[in-house]
């Protein structure tokens, strides 16, 4: 990362980081999941690492791109979120996220009561 770069981020419970060449079998975990595939489409592992090699690429280009979402208690690779190139041709850019089923509804019992109707890519897509 560049000496401007955000990253890492840090929050009480997660932390955001660029995303490496390394988290190949993290991304298809998520992206390959039945549940997150009915959001963003079916994907093979071919696809998830094109698409890796975009973000890694995109974040050196632009100085933007998903970032990985990892747990700070544990580690645990959550999934990613983070700005891209619309199409990852742009010029607009679009806000993204994908996430383990099992995080969709982590966090206070406030907000897991308010988000338990929706998955987070509904939820995007209906706020934009």
């Amino acid at each position: 990362m560049s000496a401007r770069s955000p990253l890492p981020l840090l929050t009480a419970r997660l932390r955001l980081r660029a995303l490496a060449a390394d988290d190949l079998e993290d991304l298809c975990r998520v992206w390959m999941d039945p549940l997150v595939m009915e959001w963003i489409g079916a994907h093979t592992r071919a696809d998830v690492a094109h698409e890796l090699s975009e973000q890694i690429e995109s974040e050196v280009v632009n100085g933007f791109s998903l970032w990985a979402v990892e747990e700070r208690s544990s580690g645990r690779f959550l999934g990613d979120c983070g700005l891209q190139l619309l199409e990852m041709r742009g010029p607009e850019v679009e806000v993204g996220y994908e996430l383990l089923p099992e995080a969709w509804v982590a966090g206070s019992p406030r907000r897991r009561s308010r988000r338990r109707s929706q998955p987070p890519s509904a939820r995007s897509r209906s706020s934009a």
